[in-house]
């Protein structure tokens, strides 16, 4: 800044007013490391532009559903390591070993007495053998596999050669069991295997609409009977024109309604119903709820719970004035 007299003053920033960077290095879970500059000493991350495609930088991800783990299974094109195997592998004979464990309890005569409980072990049971029929399958495939890739480097040229086109025929194979049995070695919750009840209600568009939930409702009993459950209607109200205002029935089934919890909801339809005479498109809806079906509870009320009253006529009167109980609550 130049003064009166013609001379240059600098002024100097006060100290200790903006804070200082330095160049430090991320470290990422992945084991991806970049360079930035900072004020702390060092950064860890859980997740960079390296091992996730979407992240942008401005916001903090805790991955703690799998959400990483399941995009890089679907869509990650290089070969996973042995490391990423382990907990696949681990999962897979914490459910075998549990699925013995169960296999004792149903042995077990005191089990078979206990309904409740013969009942939530049977369909742990059931989830947890198609796991060790899949893990089976899987081990021989990975045997098949390894055989495969030993003799495709035999000296023979034609052993090779078949040994390769076997090869080729066990990969898409091996992948698709694999994805299978990881589906299944996700936690299930606990509702997905209890029965469920279905209500369906006519929306707007009057006799339409009522069409329309008749529509839905024999879709949904139509596709119950071919996944072999039972449908039980509850009550069922109907419409002027052969549609149904409201129907509530349940389903029962291995996991009905872990198939149908995602229907809830308002359904929609454009079309030219069967009350149109004049070819013009409607619009109509219906709404579907999807509720599990509450388990029965043994509840035991012991009589230091309950509280008695005893209430007795009184007023002028013959001898039974004041005691007969006339009342008890």
């Amino acid at each position: 800044m130049h003064g009166q007299s013609g001379t240059l003053e600098i002024q100097v920033v006060k100290a200790g007013i903006h804070p200082k960077y330095q160049r430090v290095m991320v470290q990422c879970a992945c084991g991806n490391t970049f360079e930035t500059r900072s004020t702390a000493a060092s950064i860890h991350v859980e997740i960079c532009a390296l091992c996730h495609p979407f992240f942008t930088g401005k916001q903090k991800l805790v991955d703690t559903a799998g959400r990483v783990e399941r995009f890089r299974q679907r869509y990650s094109t290089t070969e996973q390591s042995p490391k990423e195997e382990l907990p696949m592998k681990a999962r897979l004979a914490a459910a075998l070993a549990r699925a013995a464990d169960i296999e004792q309890q149903l042995a077990d005569p005191a089990t078979t007495r206990d309904s409740a409980k013969l009942k939530t072990l049977g369909r742990e049971y059931a989830r947890l053998e198609r796991i060790r029929k899949l893990g089976a399958q899987y081990e021989k495939l990975v045997n098949e596999r390894e055989q495969a890739r030993d003799l495709a480097a035999d000296p023979d040229p034609q052993l090779a050669e078949l040994a390769q086109a076997d090869l080729e025929g066990l990969e898409p194979e091996l992948e698709e069991v694999e994805n299978a049995l990881r589906e299944l070695l996700i936690p299930p919750d606990p509702l997905d295997t209890r029965d469920t009840i279905v209500e369906i209600r006519a929306g707007t568009g009057g006799d339409e609409a009522a069409l329309f939930a008749a529509d839905v409702l024999r879709m949904y009993t139509r596709y119950a009977e071919r996944r072999g459950w039972t449908v039980d209607m509850v009550s069922v109200s109907e419409g002027n024109v052969g549609g149904v205002k409201e129907a509530i029935f349940t389903v029962r089934g291995d996991g009905a309604y872990g198939r149908l919890r995602y229907e809830s909801g308002v359904h929609r339809v454009q079309r030219v119903p069967a009350t149109e005479t004049q070819g013009r498109i409607h619009t109509s809806a219906a709404t579907v709820a999807v509720l599990p079906e509450a388990e029965e509870v043994d509840v035991g009320i012991e009589d230091k719970d309950l509280k008695i009253d005893v209430f007795r006529s009184s007023g002028p009167g013959g001898q039974s004035v004041n005691t007969t109980d006339s009342a008890v609550r």
